[in-house]
């Protein structure tokens, strides 16, 4: 028997369960509410929701005989759920006629603590439905976070069981908001190797845009979640659905109800009893709050989230503790003593440490670079590039795999390297930020995305920089122009025009996407429609996740066999779409090169696809824990021009940056007037050669996880010096710091 047809049974079984109790119980004139059938729609929705995802081919994932017996079990939840919604009243008569006809004593005493005792159990099962699509082993998970993700989801539910009144329909809400995280987890986590964190829920309508591009396998784990989020809903329709009654009366008797309606007095609620309840459910909202606000999670209970084990810092201290934990992480606390009036001295310390004191700013090389670019204005074009990197770095990628051939081989270039990057397999506006303000998100936390997060208007940013040469400022994205909030970010960074996929409807597409040969043809119509001096940041986006799409041409395709001797046909479509664009980025800098102006090219690579993260821990078992996870936050950048730089010889010099400083780095390259913070930053590389948000290097060319101390001489008091300085740069006085506007929609 196929998947399919074990849902089919399952769904039809529920289904069948539901019409006989509904048949019994009109045969039978008992007690019958609309309510009850819906509750028992639930279970049927469940079914139905399998089935269609059953009927795409969309439960393909582990062992198939593991896939059958959750289906099976899920199915065996919702046909008992639907059962004993449809016949609760009847059970509650039962209960209520222990000791004779009417309410018996023993029921009004018992029935509050017996409630409580079902909603507790039910936040059992919701922390299982948030826990089992992502988390595979519960065992690992310390018991003390455990213990505080029940807490809180209990406290949530036995609040709102207070507030519907003693019933159990506010408090399904729970299960349900439980469920659906858990599976989004899920989902996150399959596309990016990175878990849904708090600055995520900022790009909502980012993540909508971009759905389409991803297929969504439900596995096991998932339906067991949903299996558990029934059980859950089943345990809270059975808790106290009667009314309260008013002073004298008391619930119908078993006779009574069943003598009809005319014979039941009608109930109303007490007032005092509606006020009692919202009081207690009120305060027991108002006591979470206060823990998730009043307490700090990393200090009081040492929930921390790891920059380099992010995944499993969710899975082995609970997904709600960790989530709020990494939430507290996004407030933007000032470094110890901070104070504006000093750390705008210390920027003018190392402004002046620039130009004078390590010699940087007097260099010939500079002045001669200086003085070219004051007389030629040269146009700037700034290429982030959709998750351009290079895997060949990989000792589990195929010997075979060179890479990006072309990029590679670029021999004439002011510089180039290795980029480390804040992110891996998503979070593009993370990279993008740190290179167009020259700050690192090493010191904002893990999971934050400044452009949804903060207020934008303080810091320094080369759009702003460049228009205030006297440059025109251009940003384009082909797509969704709300994308990361990019639509207000960029008018308030000061660029004059934003093109986005309405300004490339006629334009070539690959794997669905406008391609990168495509933006560059109208980054060449521009420099060769305006002569004023120019900067373009270009963020291209053919290279885009997920790699299942299918629409590679079948000659482009290699199958590539990894190191264990299989193959993974992501990896063979993200392989063809870089050689795609590492050939467009050769017909690019041709173009320029016969281009009657001078431009400066900054390419770049935003991150690596999430595949990496998979084969990394898979393959590479035996390393330092430091190497081991900076090799997958990396991508490669260039700096190159089509003349002769003054003061540079143009021969590819490699430097290794971290994306926050590339910025600085080509600017100083090109003669550009820098700004302090800048000037800052170039000093600050002395002692901190690169910092990301999953470590950083010393003086000595060392890393080290973010938590630890160098040991090296000037390294730890860069760190702090950076922190202080960026802190300056982007809050001031600590005032106004969250973003004012704010993406308002996914699509045009």
């Amino acid at each position: 028997m196929d998947i399919t047809t074990i849902c089919s049974v399952c769904l039809a079984c529920t289904c069948l369960v539901a019409v006989l109790d509904v048949l019994r119980a009109v045969a039978a004139e008992h007690d019958f509410h609309v309510i009850d059938l819906l509750w028992a729609l639930a279970p049927v929705a469940a079914q139905v929701f399998v089935f269609a995802w059953c009927k795409q081919g969309l439960l393909e994932w582990g062992d198939g005989s593991e896939l059958m017996v959750s289906v099976v079990g899920l199915g065996a939840a919702c046909m008992l759920m639907a059962h004993l919604a449809l016949s609760r009243r009847r059970f509650a008569r039962c209960m209520r006629g222990i000791s004779g006809e009417g309410e018996s004593a023993a029921y009004r005493a018992a029935s509050l603590p017996v409630d409580l005792i079902m909603v507790l159990a039910a936040a059992v099962f919701a922390v299982l439905a948030l826990e089992l699509p992502h988390n595979h082993d519960l065992a690992q998970v310390n018991p003390l976070t455990l213990f505080i993700e029940w807490a809180l989801v209990a406290a949530v539910a036995v609040a709102l069981y207070f507030i519907g009144q003693r019933r159990g329909f506010l408090a399904a809400l729970v299960p349900l908001t439980c469920t659906g995280f858990g599976i989004a987890e899920y989902f996150v986590f399959m596309f990016k190797s990175q878990p849904l964190q708090p600055g995520d829920l900022f790009a909502v309508s980012t993540a909508a845009t971009v759905a389409d591009g991803y297929t969504y396998v439900l596995s096991s784990h998932c339906l067991w979640a949903l299996a558990s989020c029934v059980v859950s809903m089943t345990l809270l329709c059975l808790v106290s659905h009667s009314k309260l009654s008013v002073a004298g009366q008391s619930c119908p008797s078993p006779a009574a109800a069943a003598a009809g309606p005319a014979a039941t007095p009608p109930l109303t609620l007490r007032p005092l009893g509606v006020l009692a309840n919202l009081a207690v459910g009120l305060a027991l909202i108002a006591a979470v709050a206060s823990n998730v606000t009043g307490v700090d999670y990393a200090e009081e209970y040492g929930i921390t989230v790891s920059a380099w084990y992010t995944a499993d810092s969710y899975t082995q201290q609970a997904y709600l503790p960790t989530f709020i934990s990494a939430f507290q992480g996004m407030i933007p606390y000032a470094p110890e003593g901070y104070d504006p009036a000093a750390a705008k001295g210390l920027l003018a310390q190392y402004a002046a440490s620039y130009e004078e004191d390590l010699g940087l700013g007097a260099s010939e090389s500079r002045a001669a670079a200086a003085a070219q670019f004051d007389a030629e204005k040269p146009c700037v074009v700034a290429v982030m590039n959709e998750t351009f990197s290079d895997l060949s770095i990989f000792d589990w990628m195929d010997e075979n795999y060179q890479g990006p051939t072309y990029f590679k081989s670029i021999a004439d270039c002011l510089q180039r390297g290795v980029l480390y990057v804040p992110v891996n397999g998503g979070g593009t506006t993370n990279t993008e930020f740190e290179f167009l303000t020259g700050n690192s998100t090493a010191n904002l936390g893990v999971g934050v995305y400044p452009y949804n997060t903060y207020n934008m208007g303080r810091t320094d940013n080369l759009a702003r920089l460049f228009k205030g040469l006297g440059y025109d400022t251009l940003a384009m994205h082909p797509y969704n122009r709300q994308n990361w909030n990019r639509e207000n970010v960029y008018e308030i960074f000061g660029f004059d025009e934003f093109l986005s996929l309405s300004d490339f409807s006629e334009s070539e597409e690959y794997r669905g996407h406008v391609s990168d040969a495509a933006t560059y043809d109208k980054i060449l119509d521009l420099l060769n429609t305006d002569s004023d001096p120019q900067f373009i940041f270009d963020v291209t986006m053919q290279n885009h996740s997920g790699y299942d799409t299918g629409l590679i041409p079948e000659d482009e395709l290699i199958n590539y066999t990894l190191a264990d001797g299989t193959d993974d046909p992501l990896i063979d479509e993200y392989a063809a779409s870089v050689a795609k664009s590492d050939q467009a980025l050769a017909d690019f800098l041709e173009a320029l090169s016969k281009l009657d102006r001078k431009v400066v090219v900054v390419f770049f690579g935003d991150h690596q696809p999430y595949m990496t993260v998979e084969h990394n821990s898979r393959f590479a078992t035996d390393e330092e824990s430091n190497e081991h996870q900076q090799r997958i936050y990396q991508t490669n950048y260039i700096i190159w021009a089509n003349y002769d730089v003054a003061g540079n010889e143009q021969v590819s010099e490699v430097v290794d940056l971290d994306s926050s400083a590339l910025g600085s780095s080509f600017m100083e390259l090109i003669g550009a007037p820098l700004s302090d913070f800048q000037k800052a930053r170039l000093c600050l590389r002395e002692a901190l050669p690169a910092i990301d948000i999953a470590g950083y290097r010393d003086a000595l060319g060392g890393w080290h996880f973010p938590s630890d101390d160098s040991g090296v001489s000037g390294t730890e008091q860069a760190r702090s010096d950076l922190a202080t300085l960026q802190y300056l740069n982007l809050f001031g006085d600590g005032k106004d710091v969250y973003a004012t506007k704010l993406q308002d929609k996914a699509n045009e």
